[in-house]
């Protein structure tokens, strides 16, 4: 079903939507017709999604195994990994870049069976039967995995989404883990990764922030160039689909901060190239994708570029060529 709805949903959905923005972009003008819900969901293109997802490069797993990894060297701590739909998903190389950080940086991972969701989007709209069923499956299934590696101290169960964290929390994983939930990039970050950069960033905080307004602070503090750029990125989870009026107002008003904001200050890019500018969202890699002059990064992503060069994706396929899958 995943393979099914990537083709169909987030491939020809999204080829047909960015097609038809360029297409309606001429009648945008005529107001009956740009008020209307079909023009309201044509009026900015989706972001495209990766190729693909993360279990592409991971061995089969069944819903009743966890996937062990180990690091090249010894392990100097355990964590449980939940990359959640957006970096499973949809954007994979925020998940591949979170587990190449935590494996070169010798950080043993123990990852869940395929395609869990936290079920935090069917929560906000009011899918209280489907979430309560996932909401249910994830406790058991953490339960299991964690009696399963009875004999293992877990140090962080660790997200790379902000929605994912409260979820987790709300369905008890530390107590669960005997750890604290951590954001990957702060995770990281806090454990001695050093990190440099010639590069002035742009920087968003997602309204549901899974390093709780800290960022800004812990790149500053490793001596990279940070400015932060207020405001929602408009997509807000699935108020894009279901409310695109008032998505495109707050998309106009970002747009406005960011124009404001690069415009002030120095920036030495040509006026054709995009500014890159991190998150440490998913939802907000789609965001600010619409985002004509941004390149939206996830500061995973950014901090395995950082230190394991253009050539990391292919660093982290090797690592994961000897992980192992352990039913429970």
């Amino acid at each position: 079903m995943n393979k099914v709805l990537r083709t169909t949903l987030l491939g020809a959905g999204g080829l047909l939507q960015r097609t038809g923005v360029k297409l309606a972009s001429p009648f945008r003008v005529i107001k009956p017709l740009g008020e209307t819900r079909p023009f309201q969901l044509l009026q900015t293109p989706v972001s495209k999604p990766g190729s693909h997802t993360l279990r592409s490069f991971l061995p089969k797993a069944l819903k009743n195994q966890a996937i062990l990894m180990e690091p090249a060297g010894q392990a100097e701590s355990t964590v449980f990994y939940f990359p959640g739909c957006g970096s499973e998903r949809m954007f994979s190389k925020i998940s591949m870049a979170s587990l190449f950080l935590l494996l070169s940086n010798n950080h043993r991972v123990i990852l869940p069976p395929p395609y869990l969701c936290c079920g935090y989007p069917l929560k906000v709209n009011a899918q209280k039967k489907r979430f309560d069923k996932i909401f249910l499956e994830n406790i058991i299934i953490f339960t299991q995995i964690r009696d399963m590696f009875h004999d293992l101290e877990f140090d962080a169960c660790i997200v790379s989404c902000g929605t994912c964290m409260e979820s987790l929390e709300e369905l008890g994983a530390p107590s669960v883990f005997d750890c604290d939930i951590k954001d990957i990039s702060g995770f990281i970050l806090e454990n001695g990764l050093a990190i440099s950069s010639d590069t002035a960033y742009l920087y968003h905080a997602p309204c549901h922030d899974s390093l709780k307004e800290s960022a800004a602070s812990l790149l500053t503090h490793q001596g990279l160039r940070v400015q932060s750029i207020p405001g929602c990125c408009s997509e807000a989870g699935t108020l894009a689909i279901s409310r695109p009026d008032i998505s495109h107002s707050m998309f106009m008003r970002k747009q406005t901060t960011i124009d404001c904001t690069t415009n002030t200050t120095s920036n030495t890019m040509g006026p054709e190239q995009k500014r890159k500018i991190l998150t440490n969202c998913p939802s907000c890699i789609q965001g600010l994708g619409r985002q004509p002059k941004l390149a939206p990064v996830h500061l995973a992503e950014e901090l395995a570029l950082l230190t394991g060069g253009e050539n990391w994706p292919n660093a982290f396929k090797e690592m994961v060529t000897s992980c192992e899958v352990i039913p429970f």
